[in-house]
């Protein structure tokens, strides 16, 4: 199956590294994970979601999202002029800031594509390049004019080796794809991620687990995140400033996760002291430090056992999204017990020495 990569790439931006112990450089992250405690699982076959709530909750930050801006003619997302895989361009004809996930997946134009990192749009912007990736491989030929929304999210997988952003994440990218097709007996012509979501047999098992966890928002009003076990392990963590936002994604989240969960033959279940133990692990990391997409400023973090990136905009988070390498483990003390919100700032005592 030919490849189609357009022209063009990514427009990396400037990049500074910041020093241990540069002032303010690890606090917004550092500040996040001291304030977080872990709420008790809930569980649907090999799947675990752990709430996440945190003193820091802060109000309704004011932020449309995706969903939103593209349902009331906020935002238009077009193809780069001759068409360029790495890029899309992004205008916003409204007085709001909109916030746009990394993983989210825009559907139509010339072929379908993931996007690569969050980014927060400004009031009125005309002309932000917003790097994306392609999980379409088989199809070069527009649909669309502007792109929209079947309201999917990429799964852990595959936002894991997007936020990487190295020069072999497309094709990485596209592997997966094949790869989780290939596992959920899923055919599709053009190789297209989205085909997953539109199969009868996994819509209907997705269906079960949503209808099984899609309620957890409202069962605990102030969770602002989730940690997310799939068997035994931790595949990823999203925290987000406050509940509303965290609420408007949450559904997103939760189906791509069920996806990679169905298409696993773990059984094993994840637990809450695990979760903390993960979360206090993501502190004092040596932050990667660059201007945001449109507002705000990304750090990040890509080592052998984590993906970690946070967008944040005066020192605070807006969102961050962690992925433990594959192979990673957090080490942790067995631990018995069972609370209702158990502090991650005390998970230091659950870490193996």
């Amino acid at each position: 199956m030919k490849r189609f990569m357009g022209a063009g790439g990514f427009s990396l931006g400037l990049v500074f590294l910041l020093c241990v112990g540069a002032a303010g450089a690890e606090e917004p992250i550092d500040r996040l994970v001291d304030s977080l405690s872990v709420g008790q699982a809930v569980r649907y076959e090999s799947l675990t979601v752990l709430p996440v709530y945190s003193r820091l909750a802060g109000s309704d930050l004011g932020y449309a999202g995706l969903e939103e801006a593209l349902a009331k003619g906020w935002l238009e997302i077009q193809e780069v002029e001759g068409g360029r895989v790495p890029q899309v361009r992004v205008r916003n004809t409204s007085d709001r800031i909109i916030f746009i996930m990394g993983g989210e997946i825009l559907a139509g134009c010339k072929q379908d594509r993931l996007v690569g990192r969050d980014a927060l749009v400004p009031p009125k912007a005309r002309n932000l390049l917003l790097p994306v990736y392609c999980v379409e491989e088989g199809r070069w030929q527009a649909h669309s004019a502007n792109f929209f929304s079947k309201q999917n999210l990429g799964t852990p997988k595959l936002r894991a080796k997007a936020q990487e952003a190295s020069p072999e994440a497309q094709y990485k990218i596209w592997d997966e794809v094949a790869r989780t097709s290939e596992r959920a007996g899923v055919s599709s012509g053009t190789g297209a991620y989205q085909d997953l979501y539109e199969d009868k047999d996994l819509k209907e098992r997705l269906s079960a687990a949503q209808m099984q966890m899609g309620q957890l928002p409202s069962l605990y009003e102030d969770a602002l995140g989730v940690v997310i076990g799939v068997g035994g392990r931790i595949v990823s963590v999203d925290i987000f400033a406050g509940p509303e936002l965290f609420r408007a994604l949450y559904p997103k989240i939760l189906k791509a996760s069920a996806l990679s969960a169905l298409t696993s033959p773990d059984a094993a279940s994840l637990s809450q002291e695990q979760a903390a133990a993960f979360l206090r692990s993501l502190r004092g990391r040596t932050l990667e430090r660059k201007e945001g997409l449109g507002l705000g400023a990304e750090l990040s973090w890509t080592g052998a056992d984590l993906c970690l990136s946070a967008l944040a905009v005066k020192d605070r988070v807006v969102h961050l999204a962690a992925f433990p390498q594959e192979g990673a483990a957090v080490g942790y003390k067995p631990w018995d017990g069972q609370e209702r919100r158990l502090p991650v700032a005390d998970s230091r005592s659950l870490l193996r020495e």
